[in-house]
């Protein structure tokens, strides 16, 4: 409005100084215009000056709590920034939705600004905050100057915290807990974690608890290689949203955290593409997050991999022997090739406190 209003007062002094033919009101228009032109520099001046990155105060959480963050300014320019209008977007882009906020701010010349907000996913995945483009007005007000900028910074938001009823077959747990029967050859240790609940004590490293004064277990070299293999599909299928990306992670946490709670350590397995494999141990609550976290991060661009072939590579690559658990984007849990329960999209969350999975 107030650009309307100064464009229709200059028209209106053009007009006066040839209708009137006066040196002064020529002056005038002239004085006017050079004005103009020079505030509209200056704001294009301004905005191009302007450095700005997202601060994050953390980078992971449950869906449902608070991210807090703030977006940090510097204006390059020795001509302060009365007004600026920062755009941050929010979202799950590769599901096409997010949110935009539009925050304001002023700077100092050579001065530095903090703009705080706050976000609350509601959906477990990864999901971008990032500022697409800044504007800034000149001193009067008049002209605004923008820039577009990508910078950006990912958040992982985690799904609730469920844990899977799990009714354990003894094949699950692979040949490496009969290693240490009587009258067998003693195996090499693999590695020594702190102790988890559902261990037995047999795995108990006790001479290291005693020196450590905190109970540490011993994994065998056999069992490593024997852990059982829960495969996280990733990639695109028919019908997936973010809704249904939301409810996948749900169930998939909760299987994963199933296992571990049930004393089954195992390997979550996921790939990037057909041909590179991620593989991360499960042994303990810490172990969990960070696998977690790290298949969560992951976005796969191209089509998920065919359950034929994904059978037959996960064999070749852990053997014949070791325990293979898939769950698919559909919901659908295998274990060995064979489908063993399958989850509704309405009704996941009560499944998941209510239903024995037999693995």
């Amino acid at each position: 409005m107030k650009k309307i209003v100064c464009i229709v007062g200059w028209c209106l002094l053009f007009y006066a100084a040839g209708a009137f033919q006066q040196e002064a009101v020529l002056a005038a228009v002239l004085a006017v215009g050079i004005l103009g032109i020079l505030l509209f520099l200056l704001s294009r001046y301004q905005a191009a000056s302007i450095r700005a990155n997202i601060v994050m105060e953390r980078t992971s959480g449950r869906k449902g709590e608070l991210f807090n963050g703030k977006v940090c300014l510097e204006n390059g320019s020795v001509m302060p920034v009365s007004h600026c209008l920062i755009r941050l977007e929010y979202g799950h882009e590769q599901y096409g939705k997010k949110e935009i906020r539009n925050m304001e701010g002023m700077l100092k010349g050579k001065g530095k600004a903090e703009v705080s907000f706050s976000i609350q996913p509601m959906y477990a995945g990864t999901a971008l905050v990032r500022i697409s483009s800044i504007k800034a007005w000149d001193l009067l007000g008049l002209f605004c100057g923008k820039k577009r900028i990508q910078t950006q910074e990912q958040i992982v938001v985690f799904p609730n915290d469920s844990c899977m009823k799990i009714k354990e077959e003894k094949m699950l747990t692979g040949q490496g807990r009969e290693i240490d029967k009587a009258g067998n050859i003693p195996p090499d240790v693999f590695q020594i974690h702190p102790y988890q609940p559902g261990e037995p004590l047999r795995a108990v490293h006790w001479k290291l608890t005693a020196r450590l004064d905190d109970m540490m277990s011993r994994q065998y070299s056999d069992e490593a290689q024997s852990l059982p293999i829960l495969y996280f599909q990733r990639g695109k299928i028919e019908g997936m949203n973010l809704e249904r990306m939301d409810a996948y992670w749900e169930v998939a946490a909760a299987l994963s955290k199933g296992l571990l709670y049930a004393g089954i350590p195992h390997a979550v397995v996921w790939n990037e593409r057909e041909e590179l494999f991620h593989r991360m141990e499960v042994h303990t609550d810490k172990d969990f997050v960070l696998t977690l976290k790290e298949a969560m991060q992951y976005s796969r661009e191209t089509e998920a991999d065919r359950q034929s072939w994904l059978y037959e590579r996960l064999r070749k690559e852990n053997g014949e022997t070791v325990p293979l658990v898939i769950i698919d984007q559909m919901l659908r849990v295998y274990k060995d090739g064979e489908l063993i329960v399958q989850f509704s999209w309405e009704r996941y969350r009560q499944e998941i406190e209510k239903r024995w999975v037999s693995v």
